[in-house]
Parts: structure tokens; C-alpha cells; sequence
């Protein structure tokens, strides 16, 4: 879950960080010579995909999953239903706005092409954010806060180091290629996400016993109160 949410999330901080670079480049520089109140302007698509993925995932990111409890285990909760939500954002959305991003910047289309690029960015990278922490927070119930921090390191160091690299690879490459080898990492990171959906519950048995314990197995009634067992230190407890 980790190395997903480096790729995943770290591409999009790592776009963000540099789209201003791009827009403000002079049109000979493969730019768009953006003003810097033009460039502040540009930010409204990354905030239409905030607003987009904040309605969606109040409505759908535990929605899904507890339905799926019910239609599949009988009600009894696993945390590997949350990583169904990701199947569209991570796997779709998001390596299609990182290639449409590169091609943009690689053939210099339209800067409105662009904006469309970061906002399906915006929502694919965003969208997984609560999905993996929740997920880390409940495979680690003894240790949530630790748990949060580690998995939200993963999101921003590939981020903050991918401006020491990114003028080399675009020499080596071309910035076409550069984005679009973030889509094709992306799409080889959603196979480590594909590994917990079948064998979740077998590599979080190789936890050791201080720090095992999950809501695997909490009875989920009508879709909104839980109750039941939790597994925690090899035992299970009443919630």
C-alpha cells in the first residue's frame, strides 16, 4: 500500500509542483507564458476536482464497500472492501490524466487541455487518499495515528523529490515520455493494490502479534452501525 500511494499520490504532488513552471514558460520554451495572475487563475481546476472528489467519495467511498460486505460475506466487514473504490480513479483516471498531460505539454495543445489533464489528475490521485488511509488505519487498529503518519510520509516524499530529477528525464525522454511513464508506474502500482484485494487477509496475518489487530470480522448492520468481533493479538474481542 505504501509503494501505491508514493506513485499514486507523489505524481500528482509532483505535477502540481511543476505545472506553474510549464504554464509560465515562454511559447519557444514549449510553454504557454501564463502572467502570474493567469497561473493563479489555472489553480480553479485543481479546486473543481477537490469540490468533485469530496461529493463522490462522501457518497460512494463507504457506500460500496459496505454493500459489498453484505452481498459477499454476509455482513461481516473486511478491510479489503475499502480498496474496491479504486478500481476508477487510480486505475482509469488517473494514468489517463498523466498521459493526456504529457501529450499536451509534448505537442503543445490548447492550455484548456491541460486543465482538463489536472483536473482527472486531481480526482484519480485525491480520490485514493481517504481509501488508503483507512485502509492502513484499520489493518493497525492498536495504532492509528502511526499508522496515518507512515502512509501520509508515502504521499509526499516522491513528491518533494521529483523536482532534484525531473529536468534530466525530460532531457533524456521528452516531456511526453515523462508523463507518460508516470501512467504506465501508475498502472503498476494498482497491481500491488489488486495483491491486498485477493491476499489481504493472508499478508496481514504476517504482522507480528504486538501490532496485529483489525476490524476484520465487525458485523456491518444496515449499512451504518457495526458490531461483533475484532481481531486483535491473535484473539478476538467484542466491539
Amino acid at each position: 500500500m505504501g509503494t501505491f500511494t508514493l506513485i499514486s499520490f507523489g505524481f500528482y504532488v509532483g505535477m502540481n509542483a511543476l505545472v506553474p513552471v510549464w504554464l509560465q514558460r515562454t511559447p519557444e520554451e514549449g510553454g504557454y507564458g501564463f502572467s502570474l495572475k493567469q497561473n493563479a487563475a489555472f489553480t480553479f481546476c485543481h479546486w473543481i476536482g477537490i469540490l468533485v472528489v469530496q461529493i463522490v467519495g462522501h457518497y460512494y467511498n463507504d457506500r460500496l464497500p459496505l454493500a459489498l460486505a453484505r452481498r459477499f460475506n454476509h455482513g461481516a466487514w473486511k478491510p479489503e472492501y475499502r480498496l474496491q473504490v479504486l478500481w476508477i480513479p487510480s486505475l482509469i483516471l488517473n494514468p489517463i490524466g498523466l498521459g493526456l498531460f504529457g501529450a499536451t505539454l509534448q505537442y503543445h495543445l490548447h492550455y484548456m487541455v491541460l486543465a482538463l489533464a489536472v483536473f482527472i489528475v486531481t480526482i484519480g490521485s485525491l480520490a485514493s487518499v481517504p481509501v488508503t488511509v483507512n485502509y492502513v488505519v484499520e489493518c493497525f487498529t492498536r495504532y492509528p495515528a502511526e499508522a496515518g503518519i507512515v502512509i501520509g510520509a508515502y504521499r509526499i516524499v516522491y513528491g518533494l523529490t521529483i523536482s532534484f530529477y525531473i529536468d534530466p528525464w525530460v532531457a533524456a525522454v521528452d516531456v511526453g515520455w515523462v508523463y507518460g511513464m508516470m501512467a504506465f508506474f501508475a498502472i503498476f502500482s494498482f497491481l500491488f493494490v489488486m495483491l491486498l484485494m485477493w491476499k489481504g487477509h493472508a499478508i496481514r496475518e504476517w504482522q507480528l502479534a504486538s501490532v496485529a489487530s483489525s476490524e476484520e470480522g465487525v458485523q456491518v448492520e444496515d449499512g451504518i452501525s457495526e458490531k461483533g468481533t475484532v481481531e486483535h493479538d491473535g484473539e478476538k474481542m467484542k466491539v
